[in-house]
Protein backbone atom coordinates (compact mmCIF):
# COMPACT_ATOMS: atom_id res chain seq x y z
CA UNK A 1 0.00 0.00 0.00
CA UNK A 2 1.17 3.14 -0.97
CA UNK A 3 -1.05 5.71 1.25
CA UNK A 4 -1.13 9.97 1.07
CA UNK A 5 -3.15 11.72 2.51
CA UNK A 6 -3.91 14.78 0.21
CA UNK A 7 -5.26 18.36 1.60
CA UNK A 8 -6.30 21.39 -0.35
CA UNK A 9 -6.94 24.27 1.79
CA UNK A 10 -6.08 26.96 -0.83
CA UNK A 11 -9.69 28.25 -2.32
CA UNK A 12 -12.92 28.02 -1.29
CA UNK A 13 -13.42 24.80 -0.58
CA UNK A 14 -11.36 22.77 1.49
CA UNK A 15 -10.18 19.35 0.65
CA UNK A 16 -9.13 16.19 2.40
CA UNK A 17 -8.76 12.91 1.32
CA UNK A 18 -6.37 9.52 1.40
CA UNK A 19 -5.00 8.04 -2.04
CA UNK A 20 -3.96 4.60 -2.26
CA UNK A 21 -1.49 4.00 -5.15
CA UNK A 22 -2.79 7.60 -6.58
CA UNK A 23 -6.97 6.02 -6.04
CA UNK A 24 -8.83 8.25 -3.88
CA UNK A 25 -10.36 6.28 -1.28
CA UNK A 26 -12.12 8.65 0.79
CA UNK A 27 -13.11 12.68 1.11
CA UNK A 28 -14.11 14.99 2.90
CA UNK A 29 -15.03 18.80 1.68
CA UNK A 30 -15.48 21.93 3.32
CA UNK A 31 -17.46 24.48 1.36
CA UNK A 32 -16.96 27.33 3.88
CA UNK A 33 -14.02 29.36 3.35
CA UNK A 34 -14.26 31.14 6.39
CA UNK A 35 -13.82 27.62 8.22
CA UNK A 36 -11.06 25.59 7.29
CA UNK A 37 -8.97 25.66 10.12
CA UNK A 38 -11.91 24.20 12.05
CA UNK A 39 -12.55 22.25 9.27
CA UNK A 40 -8.84 20.33 8.82
CA UNK A 41 -7.94 18.60 12.06
CA UNK A 42 -11.74 17.09 12.16
CA UNK A 43 -11.62 15.75 8.37
CA UNK A 44 -8.67 14.23 8.57
CA UNK A 45 -10.07 12.31 11.72
CA UNK A 46 -13.13 11.54 10.07
CA UNK A 47 -11.93 10.02 7.07
CA UNK A 48 -9.39 8.04 9.05
CA UNK A 49 -12.08 6.90 11.34
CA UNK A 50 -14.21 5.89 8.05
CA UNK A 51 -11.29 3.73 6.92
CA UNK A 52 -9.76 2.42 9.59
CA UNK A 53 -5.68 4.05 8.39
CA UNK A 54 -3.80 5.37 10.93
CA UNK A 55 -1.40 7.82 10.86
CA UNK A 56 1.31 5.98 11.06
CA UNK A 57 -0.22 3.67 7.71
CA UNK A 58 0.65 6.72 5.68
CA UNK A 59 3.61 6.70 3.24
CA UNK A 60 3.40 10.80 2.92
CA UNK A 61 1.31 13.99 3.42
CA UNK A 62 0.73 15.79 0.26
CA UNK A 63 -0.62 19.53 0.29
CA UNK A 64 -1.66 22.29 -2.19
CA UNK A 65 0.75 25.21 -1.64
CA UNK A 66 -0.79 27.39 -3.41
CA UNK A 67 -1.31 30.12 -5.20
CA UNK A 68 -4.38 30.66 -3.38
CA UNK A 69 -5.92 32.83 -0.46
CA UNK A 70 -3.17 33.11 2.01
CA UNK A 71 -5.12 32.52 5.01
CA UNK A 72 -6.11 28.84 3.76
CA UNK A 73 -2.04 28.50 2.87
CA UNK A 74 -1.65 29.34 5.92
CA UNK A 75 -3.88 26.97 7.51
CA UNK A 76 -2.77 23.74 5.28
CA UNK A 77 1.03 24.42 5.52
CA UNK A 78 0.92 24.97 9.37
CA UNK A 79 -0.60 21.62 9.56
CA UNK A 80 0.91 19.45 7.23
CA UNK A 81 4.50 20.86 8.55
CA UNK A 82 3.35 19.74 11.98
CA UNK A 83 2.00 16.34 11.16
CA UNK A 84 5.22 15.28 8.82
CA UNK A 85 7.56 16.30 11.62
CA UNK A 86 5.51 14.46 14.24
CA UNK A 87 5.14 11.42 12.29
CA UNK A 88 8.44 12.10 10.11
CA UNK A 89 6.25 11.33 7.24
CA UNK A 90 7.59 13.17 3.65
CA UNK A 91 5.87 16.07 2.48
CA UNK A 92 4.85 16.37 -0.85
CA UNK A 93 4.16 20.24 -1.93
CA UNK A 94 1.33 20.51 -5.23
CA UNK A 95 1.03 23.41 -7.43
CA UNK A 96 -2.56 24.04 -7.59
CA UNK A 97 -2.45 25.29 -11.31
CA UNK A 98 -0.90 22.09 -12.29
CA UNK A 99 -3.18 20.31 -10.11
CA UNK A 100 -6.31 21.92 -11.69
CA UNK A 101 -4.79 21.37 -15.32
CA UNK A 102 -4.12 17.43 -14.35
CA UNK A 103 -7.85 17.36 -13.22
CA UNK A 104 -8.66 19.13 -16.63
CA UNK A 105 -6.65 17.24 -18.71
CA UNK A 106 -8.40 13.41 -17.13
CA UNK A 107 -12.09 14.60 -17.91
CA UNK A 108 -11.22 16.20 -21.81
CA UNK A 109 -9.73 12.95 -23.65
CA UNK A 110 -11.44 14.21 -26.55
CA UNK A 111 -9.53 16.83 -26.83
CA UNK A 112 -6.84 17.68 -29.43
CA UNK A 113 -3.34 17.57 -28.23
CA UNK A 114 -2.24 20.72 -29.47
CA UNK A 115 -4.76 22.17 -27.25
CA UNK A 116 -3.81 24.24 -24.64
CA UNK A 117 -4.86 24.38 -20.84
CA UNK A 118 -5.19 28.01 -19.42
CA UNK A 119 -6.14 27.08 -15.20
CA UNK A 120 -6.93 30.34 -13.60
CA UNK A 121 -7.38 31.43 -9.69
CA UNK A 122 -9.40 34.36 -8.56
CA UNK A 123 -7.20 36.85 -7.12
CA UNK A 124 -9.30 40.15 -7.61
CA UNK A 125 -9.18 43.05 -9.07
CA UNK A 126 -9.13 41.63 -12.39
CA UNK A 127 -5.71 39.81 -11.42
CA UNK A 128 -5.89 35.86 -11.60
CA UNK A 129 -2.86 33.57 -10.79
CA UNK A 130 -2.37 31.88 -14.01
CA UNK A 131 -0.45 29.39 -16.28
CA UNK A 132 -0.50 28.16 -19.42
CA UNK A 133 0.13 24.48 -19.95
CA UNK A 134 0.18 21.87 -22.94
CA UNK A 135 -1.19 18.26 -22.83
CA UNK A 136 2.00 16.99 -21.39
CA UNK A 137 1.38 19.46 -18.49
CA UNK A 138 4.99 21.13 -19.47
CA UNK A 139 4.40 25.07 -18.64
CA UNK A 140 4.02 27.21 -22.22
CA UNK A 141 3.60 30.39 -19.72
CA UNK A 142 4.54 29.61 -16.64
CA UNK A 143 3.01 29.93 -13.53
CA UNK A 144 2.66 33.98 -12.29
CA UNK A 145 0.23 36.63 -11.26
CA UNK A 146 -1.74 38.56 -14.09
CA UNK A 147 -4.08 41.44 -14.62
CA UNK A 148 -6.60 40.01 -17.44
CA UNK A 149 -7.16 42.87 -19.84
CA UNK A 150 -9.45 42.57 -23.19
CA UNK A 151 -6.68 41.40 -25.28
CA UNK A 152 -4.35 39.06 -22.61
CA UNK A 153 -4.88 36.22 -24.99
CA UNK A 154 -5.36 36.91 -28.67
CA UNK A 155 -2.28 36.32 -30.01
CA UNK A 156 -2.37 32.67 -28.10
CA UNK A 157 -5.80 32.10 -29.22
CA UNK A 158 -5.01 32.61 -32.89
CA UNK A 159 -3.03 30.17 -32.82
CA UNK A 160 -4.08 27.76 -30.71
CA UNK A 161 -7.47 26.11 -29.10
CA UNK A 162 -7.15 27.26 -25.37
CA UNK A 163 -9.47 25.25 -22.37
CA UNK A 164 -10.24 28.00 -20.19
CA UNK A 165 -11.01 26.73 -16.52
CA UNK A 166 -10.77 27.38 -12.41
CA UNK A 167 -12.66 30.10 -10.19
CA UNK A 168 -11.28 33.28 -12.24
CA UNK A 169 -11.75 32.33 -15.48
Amino acid sequence: MNLILNIDTSLETAVVNIADNGIVIVEKLNPHQKNHSAFLENGINQILQKTGIQLDDLSAIALVAGPGSYTGLRIGMASVKALCYALQKPLILLNKLEVLTTAALKQKAEIAESSLFCPMIDARRMEVFTAIYNHKLEAIMPPGALILEKNTFDETLEQNQMLFFGNGA
